[in-house]
């Protein structure tokens, strides 16, 4: 059976350290060397969409005693690294001991993604998507307007560089390219998530966003679940967190990917929930108002 820690509370950063205790031993089995904690800061004007620094700070407290070679938190979502103190990251250094890193300023290798036309579309990723020894992946489960829900998978997208995330929906302006966007997100997704996956998931859900406008990545309705997520399994993190917030697993294209390609379990039977019992963490979160058209990738060639 796969751990998953699963807390429902009134202090952030308690939910989430409990959240990695209650995961055992496998997470800390994976924490070693370098380790690289992958948040999300895609939003400039609305900071409770990137992750929280009280969710960051259980993060590093709960690394603190693991004697790591380094700890280096970052991405490539911001156009630059004032968002990181902007977010209150920077005020964490001197307590934890760790760099912050814009992945921009790493260099770059191509990774040929779908365009809406199924025809090549190259975009870069950052050479810090390898330069590490666990990846922590750390951001806040939204409802999407085009990949149906959020989670610590598509939170990969931030090792694009920066103004090429909008590559992984196959167009730039895929909000008026929605049924042909939906035909590929998950498909390009998946090559991604072929290139960087996390090896330890943790979902800050204290806040979350619903429903909402196109494109959507937080600017939807601002709603407070106070939930946390983590386990050493993306994957089964993503399935549990998909359910609690009221997805069937089976919607979410990248995730059913994920389990095809074997990078998790996704069958919620051997999936062992530790804390709060998803009956009783149950947030359902307003889909976004395209959820019918962003369904349609089920009709799509996914095998």
């Amino acid at each position: 059976m796969v751990k998953v820690g699963l807390i429902k509370g009134d202090d952030r950063f308690d939910n989430v350290l409990q959240a990695l205790a209650n995961a055992g031993g496998s997470v800390k089995q994976k924490i070693r060397g370098r380790v690289m904690i992958k948040i999300n800061t895609v939003m400039e004007d609305e900071l409770l969409a990137n992750t929280n620094p009280e969710g960051l700070r259980a993060v590093l407290e709960f690394l603190k005693p693991l004697n790591l070679d380094r700890v280096v938190v970052g991405e490539a979502s911001c156009k630059d690294a004032k968002l990181f103190r902007k977010c209150g990251y920077a005020a964490l250094q001197d307590s934890y001991g760790f760099d912050l890193l814009d992945f921009n300023t790493t260099g770059y290798e191509e990774l040929e993604l779908l365009s809406i036309a199924q025809e090549p579309l190259t975009a870069h990723i950052t050479k810090a998507h390898r330069d590490f020894d666990c990846l922590i992946s750390l951001s806040v489960p939204k409802a999407h307007s085009d990949a149906v829900v959020t989670l610590s998978g598509k939170n990969m997208m931030g090792f694009l560089a920066y103004n090429e995330q909008w590559r992984i929906h196959g167009v730039r302006d895929f909000s008026n390219h929605m049924a042909e966007s939906t035909q590929v997100i998950h498909k390009n997704l998946r090559t991604l998530l072929g290139k960087v996956r996390p090896d330890v998931a943790v979902l800050d859900g204290f806040h979350s966003f619903e429903d909402g406008p196109v494109p959507q990545c937080g600017r939807g309705t601002l709603v407070e679940p106070k939930l946390a997520l983590a386990g050493s399994d993306f994957v089964a993190v993503d399935t549990v967190a998909a359910m609690v917030l009221g997805f069937d697993p089976q919607d979410v294209g990248y995730l059913v990917y994920s389990v095809e390609d074997g990078y998790g379990v996704g069958d919620i039977s051997q999936i062992e929930v530790v804390g709060t019992p998803i009956q009783e963490a149950l947030w359902p979160l307003k889909p976004a108002p395209t959820i019918d058209v962003i369904l349609g990738w089920k009709g799509s060639d996914h095998a």
